[in-house]
C-alpha cells in the first residue's frame, strides 16, 4: 500500500467513488454530484498547498482517497475505500502512512457521524481520541509529533524490511531450492562477519 499524491488524471477515479452510496452515506453532503461541478472542485484544490489530497494504492490499483486539508496548526482528515477494497487494513495503513507524509507537530481531527460505527473504530485504531460528542458527529482527535532524523529512516527501513521479505517469498515459491542455497551462502557471510566482530572485541 502506498499513498500517492492526487492528480488531474484522479479526477473520475475519485468523482465515482465520491458518487457511491456506501461513501456519500457517511459524508457530509449525501447529494450525488455532477461531473463538472465535482471537476472544477478537484481542480481547484489541487492548487492549494494546505489541501493534500491522497490516491490510495495497492497493488498499482487505485483502492480510495485520503485528505487531509490545514486549518491553522491541524489537519482535517477524511477517507473513503472502494467497497471492493476494503477489508484488507488499507485504510488504517493510509491513516499511519499520512503521519510520515506531514511530519510536523499538529493534530489531526477527524468529523464522523455518530452512525459511522465502521469509521469510528477505525479512527480509533489509528489512535484517535473522542473529543466531542454533538448532535449528529464525533470530533476524534489524535497529536502527531514530528519524528526525528533517526526515527524517520528507521520507518523507511521497516518498510524495506518488508519488501525483501516479499522478494523472498516471492524466490522461495518459484525456485525454492535455489533460493535456499542463496540462503546458506547469506547465513555462512553472517557467521564470518560474527567471528569478525567477536575477535575484534577480544582484542580491545
Amino acid at each position: 500500500m502506498i499513498l500517492e499524491e492526487a492528480k488531474k488524471k484522479d479526477t473520475k477515479f475519485l468523482f465515482n467513488l465520491r458518487n457511491l452510496h456506501s461513501v456519500r452515506k457517511y459524508s457530509n453532503s449525501s447529494m450525488e454530484i455532477e461531473f463538472s461541478e465535482h471537476k472544477k472542485w478537484f481542480h481547484s484544490q489541487l492548487k492549494k498547498k494546505n489541501n493534500l489530497i491522497f490516491i490510495i494504492k495497492y497493488k498499482k490499483l487505485s483502492c480510495g482517497y485520503l485528505r487531509a486539508n490545514k486549518i491553522k496548526d491541524n489537519y482535517l482528515i477524511s477517507i473513503a475505500v472502494d467497497p471492493i477494497h476494503r477489508k484488507k487494513k488499507l485504510a488504517i495503513k493510509s491513516l499511519i502512512c499520512l503521519e510520515s507524509k506531514i511530519n510536523n507537530d499538529c493534530q489531526f481531527i477527524a468529523e464522523v457521524k455518530k452512525d459511522n460505527k465502521n469509521s469510528i473504530y477505525l479512527f480509533k485504531k489509528a489512535g484517535f481520541d473522542i473529543k466531542r460528542v454533538l448532535i449528529k458527529k464525533i470530533i476524534m482527535k489524535k497529536k502527531i509529533k514530528k519524528m526525528s532524523f533517526i526515527d524517520q529512516i528507521e520507518k523507511i527501513r521497516s518498510k524495506n524490511n518488508a519488501n525483501w521479505m516479499d522478494i523472498l517469498r516471492l524466490a522461495y515459491k518459484k525456485a525454492p531450492n535455489q533460493t535456499l542455497e542463496i540462503m546458506s551462502k547469506i547465513y555462512k557471510s553472517d557467521n564470518e562477519i560474527s567471528k569478525l566482530v567477536r575477535s575484534f572485541i577480544k582484542k580491545k
